[in-house]
């Protein structure tokens, strides 16, 4: 009634706020603040009160009672089931209220706002909003009294009911004033209008202790602030500086940062509002300034509230349990009201209470201290009745207490927990697992209100004032105090509140029971505690449940809800056995059927009561205070009862029966009753029919016997009509007849007229007695003869139908099992008791038709297996056949694959049928053959014609196997023997045959890296976790994929064909396979004996890197050898594996001979090849081994340049013959660390004893794949041009006479042996043709120099030659070289003056060595050419300078045949000759070189093609003074001369080569010193190597080098240093002077190599 008072107040102070504010300049903020302040005066508001609630909530219940019950917690107030929340107000600036309310309300905790427009609504703030008026009996006894009454007040109650609301709707914790900051320090008028609104602001609050927030507003966050009055203004506010805020909207982030700043202040001053206030009521507590336990509880209240408003928990949680105890003390003491209403006040209160100590226990995680708090409560108040009379107040406090504590367990999160054990709690309270389930509780709900009710309507039935009708008690409402209650009275416009005595209430509580209807609350929570139980597997607590359920719904005449609740609780009691429990039920269950009307459950459910094992013959074993259902209690006497009201009924004819006034069944003669007591039916112990076969196996048109005994457990004699026994051979059904019953009507369709009639003299089943019947049948059918079930005729309309049971496999009645009976058999044959069986076997006749499988051999996957089916009649005719297949996995699973699920496809089955093709009738034309009925993947049925006898039928299967399985195939053939005769049994014949299903062939594969090329794969060295078992190969490196298919299978088979074919596109654009060639028979008529295996060599080349790679599928074509030529091919697929194909970033390869001979040393060469464009460090090291000594570096770090390669060199002299291990080496990367080292067979070598006589071909390959294996130099030419003698001085070696072919190439091995490395090499030499290219030679050592020789003195062959360059690419080589030769017939040539200076400085016994010169130094045979009148050598020089310039070729003018006048050859003052092309040749960088330890240069090797770099050119010019020495090689040099016809002459290069030994050392000489060991520091002179290096040697004479000076490393670099700079000066300077230069240089140098001086003497 006080809602439409506070809604008319608002509206009229509204208007006023209007008609002051005028018309508003902005209407949308006007509006804005409209809708603010009535949502805030909508929250001040009241709800309705609980009975208004209460009853509204009947109504809607009642309306819909399928709707979900509300919870009783929701008739609490807001105030009480939430956690408080701060409250502020707001005053002026009404623009800015929405968003701070917004952002205040998403602060964590929030804080809720009263919003007031501007300051002329202070008075609002804190305004009664009481309207009613009390009279002097209704006062507050704990304020202050008043003076000018003469009689004392006495007290008024405990807690206020809006007191919680006010101080969260109402009372703020804070205020907060808006002022423009314009007022503040602008026009002093309004500065005084601010202080005005100040002192009224602080006048309002001040007494209540409200904190104070001053906010001002900025327009701009540039505008002026006055400090001055900026403290006047708190001053005025009589605030802390922190306290008085500004605030800025005009930014977004400003407002941001202004919001923030203004939450946190709020939330200060809240806290500390909320902090004092507690303070100041706990201080009362403390004191106890009052002895009065009323202030004490509302003390402890209210401080416990505070302290919820500042989240403090703890706190709030022991000042509501100080209240809790302090009100329980109360009890019995105070006297303030009545009796009743007092002690109703009290457990109000109490309930208020305990609901926030439990809410606070279960919101922080205590769950087992909430449940022991609830039972603590639950013993404090559980016998605090009160008045008897209305102990119905007591049991409907009580269930809304165990009601609210099980909502609050379901919202709770706490009851999540699993618990250990069953038992928690505390020593003086034991807790059980289901008392932390809110099902325990919502069931005790139901129990006290079940209590409530009970009491309530026996006090409606007994008491005067409950039956008087009091119009008064509709104006008692409650009142203003917590659990009090007062009468509400209209005098005028007045509204008064008036005390009730406890009559007045006790009919005021007694009006308000009779509007609820609390059968329906019972059911609800009945409800909710089944379904809880339920989902919690608590069976036996559900059936309890469904049970009390069942009995509500019962006594509320519901029969159908109650029958279906009382059947849930009846399966449980008969699945365990609870025979009273299931009595009391079975009880229910009766009476709901015979409401309901349902004649055939209620005959079940009382022959079911009366079969049940109840033993008591009296009610003394009953309880005599209980109460019993609609059955009785549970005794013989009332079994024997309801046995007789049910055969009475059933058994009558037509004649209704009513065992209760208006409710009886009647029976009508077209609807008989039929029961059906199947294995599981609960009226097994009603009729048992046990049937035992006395035989197993019959013959057919025998006669067999079997005994039928049939059991009752009904508590008297039942006398059966007739019995009907059902066989599944209806032929075979009879009947037996009582002879003292009259003969009634069949109740069943089974027995046919003229069956079998066995008469008895009586049929009577007495109780737990077996009857016991032979009978003998006879059957003409074969197969199964099975007894189904036993009809018992009892009456014209009754008839039971037991299903029949073997003895073998009766199982017990479960209520009976544990009650102790005599057991019996079922038949007198102990055997038949133990293993009988109600069906047995009748065979079939001997057939006289034959069936024969054939088969040929085992199946093979992929094949189509033929199986012959061959169908001969023998004895009689065949007619109507049928041929049904079956194939049986013979391990017993199915022949499907696991992919069910998937779309079918010829692959879904393991093994499956085909079809079936090639039947053939004898005698009868195709059209009459059997056809095809149905073909399944493992079941095909064929239909068979007509065959006479002596005839037969084939037929051929075929099957075929995806998988290698074997199976067991059914063959049964189904025929009538006499045509289509009515009655004649078709017989059946059945053959079985297993095949064994296998696989054909065993695809298999391995991957292959190039022999001696060991890639580092870093998945190899670091798999992935999901590739372990993967393959790895390099990225555009040839890799071999060897396939092969190995014959598993018992047969030989042919193989057509192998290929690897891709899967999609990606695979044909990823990798190249190119096939290669199999191992034995060309792969056109492979044939594989069982065993056999077929290799197939495929070429690899992955062309993108990726971790998975498809390299598709091996498709193999096959067939059986031996078999018809048209038999078609099968086609086997394998996937093959995925690879990873990854970069290799360094390579190793190895180079060694494919054999070795004992003692005779030979090169072992590592290439470590570094395919990254980064450097590469890699530290290698070599093991040693027993069976070789070596030479060279064990172990050291080498770097190798980006897409360059370093070669490691070792020289091997084998100890031991056999095949030997070379020296393993270990190449570790240290980008990568990363190790890896070649297999066991890429580094072995087999080692000779002495070297093998193989064939000459076969040394001739060797010797050129030998000499392939080394970087080769070509040299060309046409024939007759000297590149034999060219060679024969460059490897001193002299050159069979052979005549010079040319279509053939010589090889010719070359050790290049400097003062700083040696280095194999081939000489190649080929002559120029019309055909001839250049030779094919391994792409990893190519050619590395070409040598192109022509003779100076016949053009042709420079034509020759330029034409032959014109059609080749010589751009791959890196040297190029063109030697013009024979330069001694070239007339005028200025090497002929040098020479005949020479020859004229020689002594006396030179001259007579060369008596044949003539006068001018030039014998005629050497001189020839200069005699010749024409001049055309100059052309032809001319002409080759011009062409070599134009293709970067170096020209080398040369004499081969005349060591002596070569030396005279100089272009400017260098060299030529064959000393320039030996110094051409070694200045170059070779693959494989090996330095030599101790020299200057230790850099590694640079790839070909790379730029020497700014530190090596002292290297490189160290190179080429070394290598083409000096620009006088005839100075400072002392010669001696010999003939030229000498097998040794005196060579620019020296050496040995042989071509059946490979090893070729080369030394530069002179005339009589070896240009090495001139060149050479003393103290570093090589000891000659060979035979041919001691010739030359011995002619020399020993350099003395006990005086000779030794030079460090710094001397000969300084200079080297010095003649780079010469060199650099000596491009500008004449020829005279750089001859002079350079032979000062040379001198120098010769000094410091210790050569000799111009004044040594000659040797003689």
């Amino acid at each position: 009634m006080q809602q439409p008072l506070r809604d008319g107040k608002s509206k009229e102070t509204m208007a006023e706020w209007k008609r002051n504010q005028g018309e508003a300049e902005d209407e949308e903020i006007a509006c804005e603040s409209e809708k603010l302040f009535q949502a805030t005066q909508e929250l001040v508001l009241q709800e309705a009160s609980a009975g208004q609630r209460r009853r509204s909530f009947l109504a809607r219940f009642n309306a819909s009672e399928s709707q979900t019950l509300p919870g009783e917690m929701e008739e609490y107030p807001e105030e009480l089931r939430t956690p408080p929340v701060s409250l502020v107000a707001l005053f002026g600036y009404s623009e800015l209220h929405a968003s701070i309310t917004k952002y205040l309300h998403s602060q964590q905790p929030p804080i809720n706002a009263l919003a007031f427009p501007d300051f002329s609504h202070i008075s609002l703030l804190l305004a009664p909003d009481d309207q009613i008026s009390r009279t002097s009996s209704f006062r507050d006894p704990l304020s202050v009294a008043d003076s000018s009454s003469p009689i004392p007040s006495r007290c008024g109650g405990i807690l206020k009911r809006d007191w919680l609301l006010k101080h969260r709707t109402k009372v703020p914790a804070l205020v907060a004033a808006f002022f423009p900051s314009h007022h503040i320090f602008g026009d002093p008028t309004q500065w005084l209008q601010v202080c005005s609104d100040l002192d009224s602001l602080k006048s309002v609050i001040r007494p209540k202790n409200i904190k104070l927030v001053v906010v001002v507003v900025q327009s701009s966050p540039h505008e002026e602030i006055s400090e001055d009055r900026l403290v006047a203004l708190r001053k005025r506010a009589e605030l802390d500086s922190k306290y008085v805020l500004f605030f800025n909207s005009s930014i977004d982030s400003e407002l941001t940062h202004s919001l923030s700043r203004l939450a946190s202040a709020f939330a200060e001053l809240a806290l500390a509002y909320y902090r004092e206030e507690g303070r100041r009521i706990k201080s009362r507590v403390e004191k106890k300034s009052s002895n009065s336990l009323d202030l004490n509880v509302r003390y402890c209240f209210k401080v416990a509230v505070y302290a919820e408003f500042r989240r403090d928990w703890g706190e709030a949680l022991k000042f509501y349990e100080d209240a809790y105890h302090s009100l329980h003390e109360m009890i019995g003491t105070s006297t303030r009201l009545p009796a009743i209403q007092r002690l109703v006040e009290i457990k109000i209160i109490a309930e208020q209470l305990h609901f926030k100590i439990s809410t606070l226990l279960l919101h922080g995680g205590k769950l087992i201290e909430a449940v022991t708090w609830f039972h603590q409560h639950k013993a404090s108040y559980e016998k605090v009745v009160g008045s008897t009379d209305f102990i119905f107040l007591h049991w409907d406090w009580m269930s809304r207490q165990f009601l609210v504590f099980a909502e609050l367990l379901e919202t709770s999160s706490a009851t999540g927990q699993s618990f250990s054990s069953s038992n928690q709690g505390t020593a003086e309270i034991s807790l059980t697992e289901f008392e932390f389930y809110p099902a325990y509780y919502y069931q005790l709900a139901a129990h006290y209100l079940k209590d409530k009710k009970s009491a309530l309507e026996l006090l409606l039935s007994m008491s005067e004032i409950a039956q008087e009708i009091d119009t008064s008690s509709a104006s008692i409402t409650p009142s203003v105090y917590v659990g009090q209650f007062a009468q509400l009275l209209e005098k005028g416009e007045t509204l008064t509140l008036h005390s009730i005595t406890d009559e007045e209430y006790t009919r005021y509580t007694i009006s308000e029971a009779k509007r609820f209807q609390d059968s329906l609350e019972i059911i609800a929570w009945l409800k909710r505690s089944y379904e809880s139980f339920t989902n919690l597997k608590a069976r036996r607590m559900a059936a309890l449940c469904a049970f009390e359920l069942a009995r509500e719904y019962f006594d509320s005449a519901d029969p159908s809800n109650a029958k279906f609740f009382f059947d849930i609780s009846a399966n449980l009691y008969r699945q365990e056995g609870w025979v009273t429990l299931l009595w009391e039920v079975l009880g229910y269950l009766r009476e709901c059927s015979r409401n309901l009307g349902a004649l055939k459950d209620f005959v079940e459910f009382s022959l079911e009561m009366v079969a049940l094992p109840v033993t008591s013959y009296d009610n003394s074993g009953n309880l005599r205070n209980k109460n019993y259902g609609p059955g009785g209690p549970a005794t013989i006497s009332g079994r024997e009862s309801i046995h007789r009201e049910v055969f009475t009924l059933v058994c009558r004819e037509a004649e209704p029966l009513s065992s209760t006034e208006g409710r009886g069944f009647k029976l009508a003669t077209d609807s008989p009753l039929h029961l059906e007591i199947d294995l599981v039916s609960p009226l097994r112990p009603v009729l048992l029919a046990s049937v035992a076969f006395h035989e197993q196996m019959i013959k057919p048109r025998t006669l067999c016997s079997f005994t039928l005994s049939l059991l009752s457990h009904l508590p008297l004699p039942v006398e059966i009509d007739h019995l009907e026994v059902q066989f599944n051979q209806s032929t075979c059904n009879f009947v037996i007849r009582n002879s003292q019953r009259p003969l009634w009507a069949s109740a069943s369709n089974t027995v046919k007229s003229g069956s079998q009639v066995e008469n008895e003299p009586s049929l009577v089943l007495v109780p737990n007695n077996w009857l016991r019947l032979t009978y003998a049948i006879n059957s003409e059918q074969s197969g199964k003869l099975e007894c189904l079930s036993v009809l018992a005729k009892l009456g014209p309309l009754f008839t039971i139908c037991s299903r029949a049971e073997s003895p073998a496999a009766m199982e017990d009645l479960p209520v009976w099992k544990h009650e102790n009976c005599v057991e019996s058999l079922p038949t007198k044959d102990p055997v038949l008791a133990v293993f009988g069986q109600k069906a047995t076997q009748i065979d079939e006749p001997e057939p006289q038709v034959d069936v024969s499988l054939g088969a040929s051999g085992p199946a093979l996957v992929g094949e189509d297996f033929t199986m012959p089916i061959v169908v001969t009649s023998k004895g009689h005719a065949v007619y109507s056949g049928e041929l049904k297949i079956n194939l049986v996995d013979v391990g017993g699973g199915g022949l499907f694959s696991p992919r069910e699920a998937e779309p079918f496809s010829l692959e879904s089955h393991h093994v499956e049928i085909c079809g079936i093709d090639g039947a053939e009738g004898n005698d009868e034309s195709e059209s009459e053959t059997g056809s095809i009925k149905k073909i399944q993947q493992s079941f095909g049925l064929v239909s068979v014609p007509d065959l006479k006898e002596g005839e037969s039928w084939s037929c051929k299967l075929e099957i075929k196997w995806h998988r290698p399985k074997p199976v067991m195939l059914f063959v049964s053939l189904g025929y009538l023997p006499h045509g289509s005769e009515a009655n004649t049994q078709k017989l059946h014949i059945h053959k079985s045959l297993q095949i064994e299903g296998k696989m054909p062939l065993l695809i298999s594969n391995r991957f292959m890296l190039p022999y001696r090329r060991d890639h580092l794969l870093l998945n190899r060295i670091k798999p992935a976790p999901d590739s372990e078992d993967m393959s790895s190969l390099p990225l555009n490196e040839k890799s071999v994929l060897v396939v092969s298919a190995k014959n598993c299978s018992e047969i030989a088979l042919e193989l057509v064909s192998m290929s690897i074919e891709f899967d999609d596109e990606l695979g044909e654009t990823s990798c190249l396979i190119q096939q290669g060639s199999g191992c034995g028979d060309s792969p056109s008529s492979a044939n594989l004996a069982p065993g056999e295996e077929f290799k197939k060599v495929f070429t690899v080349i992955p062309t993108t890197r990726t971790p998975k790679l498809g390299l598709g599928s091996v498709h193999l074509k096959w067939r059986r050898q031996g078999g018809n030529i048209t038999e078609a091919y099968v086609s086997t697929k394998h996937k093959l594996p995925e690879v990873n194909v990854e970069a290799s970033p360094l390579v190793m390869s190895l180079n060694s001979p494919p054999y070795a001979i004992l003692g005779e040393p030979f090169t072992y060469a590592v290439r470590i090849c570094n395919k990254t464009q980064l450097l590469q460090e890699a530290k290698f090291a070599l093991a040693d081994a027993q069976s070789f000594v070596l030479s060279g570096s064990h172990s050291n770090t080498v770097s190798v340049l980006p897409k360059s390669e370093h070669v490691l060199s070792y020289k091997l002299v084998p100890l031991t013959c056999g095949e030997q291990q070379l020296p393993k080496i270990t190449v570790t990367s240290a980008r990568y660390s990363a190790e890896f080292q070649p297999s066991a067979v890429a580094s072995s070598v087999f080692v000779f004893p002495s070297a093998p006589q193989a064939e000459k071909a076969n040394s001739t390959t060797n010797w050129r794949r030998l000499m392939e294996s080394r970087p080769g130099v070509l040299v060309v030419g046409s024939s007759g041009v000297g590149k034999r003698t060219l060679l024969s001085r460059l490897l001193s070696v002299e050159f069979e006479d052979s005549s010079e072919s040319p279509s053939q190439t010589e090889v010719h091995g070359w050790t290049i042996n400097t003062k700083y490395y040696t280095a194999d090499v081939s000489v190649c030499i080929s002559h120029i043709c019309d055909d001839y290219s250049l030779p094919n030679l391994p792409h990893s050592h190519p050619l590395v120099a070409l040598v192109m020789v022509f003779d100076l003195s016949e053009l042709s062959t420079l034509v020759a030659l330029q034409d032959w360059v014109s059609h080749t690419d010589i751009n791959n080589f890196d040297i190029l070289l063109c030697i013009g030769n024979k330069v001694d017939r070239v007339p005028h040539h200025l090497a002929h003056d040098e020479y005949r200076r020479r020859l004229l400085k020689a002594t006396d016994p030179s001259r007579i060595l060369y008596s044949d010169i003539d006068d001018f130094g030039i014998s005629e045979t050497e001189g020839s050419s200069l005699l010749g009148s024409q001049d055309t050598s100059l052309d032809i020089r001319g002409a080759c300078l011009e062409w070599c310039s134009e293709n970067n070729i170096e020209f080398i003018e040369a004499c081969a045949s005349n060591p002596d006048f070569d030396k005279c050859l100089s272009v400017d003052g260098d060299s030529q000759g064959v000393e320039r092309l030996f110094g051409a040749l070694s200045a170059h960088m070779w693959p494989g070189m090996i330095l030599k330890s101790g020299d200057t240069i230790n850099d590694p090797v640079l790839a070909q093609g790379e730029e020497l770099s700014e530190e090596e050119s002292e290297y490189e010019l160290e190179y080429e003074v070394l290598s083409a020495g000096s620009g006088d090689p005839w100075e400072n040099i002392d010669e001696r001369w010999v003939s030229a016809s000498e097998t040794h002459s005196h060579a620019d290069a020296g050496g040995s080569t042989s071509q059946e030994n490979l090893h070729v050392e080369n030394n530069m000489v002179k005339s009589n010193k070896v240009v090495d060991e001139e060149l050479r520091p003393s103290g570093s002179r090589l000891e000659p190597q060979n035979d041919t290096d001691r010739a030359i040697v011995t002619d020399e004479k020993p350099l003395d080098t006990e005086n000779e000076k030794c030079y460090e490393f710094e001397d000969v670099e300084q200079l080297m240093s010095e003649i780079g700079n010469i060199r650099d000066n000596l491009r500008l300077m004449p020829d005279f002077q750089r001859r002079e230069i350079a032979a000062n240089l040379a001198m120098k140098m010769a000094s410091m190599f210790g050569g000799d001086s111009d004044d040594e003497e000659e040797p003689e």
